[in-house]
């Protein structure tokens, strides 16, 4: 499985109530970046209430529940808390992943993208440019998270299920006023590399599919947007939040049982559309339903 994604993701053909592993959670939320990092403030502490809420209510036992906040969610803890639950799980689980943070498009270490770029987390301790000082060692790059869920996958199994949710951006530029009305992205234009104005390689490239491997669980993704898109917050009352983790637990909070994966995705696509109609989340899953 290859992300190239920032993905956001969830929603399983089973239902909540009725599953018999153990629930395990990892939530990475970043809103306070250090100044020196050129990374703006967003507001994932409400993601991080909103999100704890909806997986106890869904049966996720509070000490199944791990969160990394700001400066605990450096790039060697975050990793840290990967390799914590790949021992903590077994066959059968259910793992739902989380990030709600920055992201940022780089330029590609190893030429396994066609398009030249590669996906990344924006950790707390990653700078936003490259430097003489920094050099992109806290970015934890897609290649990296493919290979901490690997092993994850394969602990749980044909019968397990992984979730793994990005509420990030790896597009256009960040900005946030100081009235209340500002408009906050989760992400900037700017691509991480030692060369000044990299880009892309032209042409639309695709993403390869999602792979089901003999021995491994399934897994579902959802990105909050395209990859030439923003993603925006969503100002509800006057809270802001993640689009896609408002959707996400707007559509949870609806069933006591979720129908099959197909109708909650499509769900959680239009929520998204409603409430941030300038992006479109990528959703994408290896569940099979009705066998098909």
């Amino acid at each position: 499985m290859k992300i190239g994604y920032f993905i956001i993701v969830a929603l399983l053909s089973f239902h909540f109530s009725g599953y018999a592993g153990e629930k395990q959670a990892l939530i990475i939320a970043i809103s306070q970046y250090p100044k020196h990092s050129g990374w703006n403030n967003i507001h994932t502490d409400n993601d991080v209430k909103i999100l704890t809420s909806a997986l106890e209510k869904k049966g996720f036992p509070d000490r199944n529940i791990t969160v990394l906040k700001d400066s605990l969610a450096t790039k060697k803890r975050v990793v840290a808390a990967f390799l914590s639950l790949q021992k903590k799980v077994k066959a059968g689980d259910f793992v739902f992943i989380h990030f709600s943070c920055h992201g940022q498009q780089m330029e590609d270490d190893n030429g396994d993208e066609p398009d030249g770029l590669d996906e990344s987390i924006v950790c707390y301790d990653a700078e936003k440019l490259y430097s003489d000082e920094y050099k992109g060692e806290n970015h934890l790059r897609d290649d990296q998270i493919d290979s901490l869920l690997t092993p994850i996958r394969k602990k749980l199994g044909e019968t397990g299920n992984l979730i793994v949710s990005f509420d990030a951006c790896h597009s256009e530029s960040a900005t946030r006023g100081d009235d209340n009305d500002s408009i906050v992205i989760r992400g900037t234009s700017v691509i991480f590399s030692r060369n000044a104005g990299y880009q892309k390689k032209p042409g639309n490239i695709p993403k390869p599919p999602l792979r089901q491997e003999k021995g491994m669980s399934p897994i579902t993704e959802l990105a909050a947007c395209k990859s030439n898109q923003d993603n925006y917050e969503c100002k509800i009352g006057d809270k802001y939040y993640g689009s896609l983790t408002y959707a996400l637990c707007t559509v949870w909070d609806k069933y006591g049982a979720l129908p099959a994966c197909s109708v909650w995705l499509e769900e959680v696509k239009k929520k998204v559309e409603e409430i941030s109609p300038f992006q479109i989340p990528v959703l994408r899953t290896t569940i099979k339903e009705n066998g098909k």
